[in-house]
C-alpha cells in the first residue's frame, strides 16, 4: 500500500538561502552571484536530503521570487554531491504568482502566502489541501492566512554569517528530523500534529531565536 503523500512547501530567502545586493563582510563567499549575491544556509542539504528521501514527502519551493531566480538558486543548491541523485524529486516550484498581495504593508510588492492558489494548480492534481500540507517560512506575517499549516523558523540573517554561528547547521538538521517524524506518524490531518507537537530546538545548542517571531500566531521555533 502506497503511503499517503504530504506536501511540504519551503520558503527560500532567509529560510534556505540569503540574498543580498551587496557582499556581506564575513569569511564566507557567496555561493552564487547574479543580480544578487546568494549564500546557502548551512545544513540546507541535510534538510533537503531528509525530506527528498522520505516516501511520504512531496517537496516544493514556495517563494515570492520570480521563477527564473528560483531555478537559478535551486540549480546551484541541488548541485551538492549528496543531492545530485535526488534532483528529479524536487521539480515543483511556486513563484510570486502563487502569492497574494499584502495590502497591510506600505511596500507595493509585499506578498503573503495563498495556499489555495497552490492547491488549485494542475501540478498538484487536486491531491493536496489543508489536511496534508505544511508551509515553512521565516516570516509569520506571510503565512498568517494559514497558521494551522505553518511552521515559522528562525531567519537566516547576515549576522549568522558575520558572527560565524557554529550551530547553524544544527538548526536545519533538527528541522529535518522533526519533519521526518511528522511524516512517519501522519494520521490524516497534519494540522493536528503541528498543534500537538510544535517544532522546538534545544536552546542550549542553538540560541539565536529571531525576536520577530514572538508575536507570531503560528508555530515558533524556540
Amino acid at each position: 500500500m502506497q503511503a499517503e503523500k504530504v506536501l511540504i512547501l519551503l520558503d527560500m530567502n532567509e529560510t534556505l538561502i540569503l540574498r543580498r545586493r551587496y557582499i556581506i563582510k564575513c569569511q564566507t563567499s557567496p555561493n552564487l552571484r547574479a543580480v544578487k549575491n546568494v549564500y546557502f544556509r548551512p545544513g540546507y542539504d541535510d534538510l533537503l536530503y531528509k525530506l527528498l528521501t522520505h516516501p511520504r514527502a512531496v517537496v516544493a519551493i514556495y517563494s515570492s521570487m520570480v521563477m527564473e531566480s528560483i531555478k537559478f538558486c535551486m540549480d546551484g543548491m541541488m548541485g551538492s554531491e549528496r543531492l545530485v541523485p535526488l534532483k528529479d524529486r524536487l521539480s515543483l516550484y511556486f513563484d510570486k504568482r502563487y502569492n497574494a498581495k499584502d495590502t497591510s504593508k506600505a511596500k507595493k510588492t509585499a506578498t503573503m502566502r495563498d495556499l489555495k492558489k497552490v492547491w488549485e494548480d494542475p501540478k498538484c492534481m487536486a491531491a493536496f489541501g489543508e489536511k496534508n500540507t505544511i508551509v515553512i517560512d521565516n516570516d509569520h506575517k506571510k503565512i498568517r492566512m494559514h497558521k494551522e499549516n505553518a511552521i515559522v523558523v528562525d531567519s537566516f540573517a547576515p549576522e549568522h554569517l558575520i558572527n560565524c554561528k557554529p550551530n547553524n547547521r544544527f538548526y536545519l538538521n533538527e528541522l529535518g528530523d522533526y519533519l521526518r517524524k511528522l511524516l512517519d506518524d501522519y494520521k490524516g490531518d497534519i494540522r493536528e500534529q503541528l498543534k500537538e507537537e510544535p517544532f522546538k530546538v534545544d536552546s542550549e545548542q542553538y540560541n539565536t531565536v529571531d525576536t520577530r517571531l514572538k508575536e507570531s500566531g503560528a508555530q515558533e521555533a524556540i
